[in-house]
């Protein structure tokens, strides 16, 4: 039940020590309904740039932001994701409503998920959802960069520092939620 506005100002702290620490575009992406957007991104400072702006609506069947959420949504929550068309962006877009349940089953076990060349060619990211006691998941904290150096070169560095920023922002959001608690 968070604002927007409120999400940025405490997720980009978080998300400014993601950066520093993978040296990688980061953000926060949120679900509304049917449709995932992105609420906050801090980019490093070198010649890539990042292509996730803020607002800027997640596909469903590519980004690993989405996944990452839809992952631990109910079957016709993710059915309304993802129904209509499915373009594809690159030679590696999966398009196969099926093959796409099964990943986001993949993602319910591991807690990751994974976007590598399924939207932009040559880039990757990855994401994992942050889980708020008591509460569907409804974001997510992704990093994204080039399929070389994030996949490749740094994955393990990535999972981690992740996975840690997800905890960070789940307890500033479990301490909101609490607070605003009748009691």
């Amino acid at each position: 039940g968070a604002s927007d506005g409120w999400l940025r100002m405490v997720a980009r702290p978080i998300l400014l020590d993601l950066t520093e620490r993978t040296g990688e575009a980061c953000f926060v992406a949120r679900f509304g309904g049917v449709t995932v957007r992105s609420v906050e991104m801090v980019a490093p400072d070198n010649h890539l740039r990042a292509y996730i702006l803020p607002g800027q609506e997640i596909t469903p069947h590519t980004g690993a932001s989405a996944k990452a959420i839809l992952a631990f949504q109910d079957i016709p929550v993710v059915e309304a994701a993802l129904a209509g068309d499915l373009p594809r962006f690159t030679a590696l877009t999966k398009t196969d409503r099926n093959a796409l349940l099964a990943e986001l089953a993949d993602v319910r076990k591991s807690g990751i998920a994974f976007c590598i060349g399924e939207d932009v060619d040559g880039f990757a990211g990855v994401a994992v959802p942050i889980f708020v006691s008591g509460l569907d998941v409804q974001l997510s904290i992704c990093v994204t960069g080039t399929i070389k150096s994030l996949i490749e070169q740094k994955i393990s560095l990535v999972e981690v520092e992740l996975r840690n920023s997800a905890q960070r922002l789940a307890t500033v959001l479990e301490h909101r939620a609490n607070f605003s608690q009748p009691g």
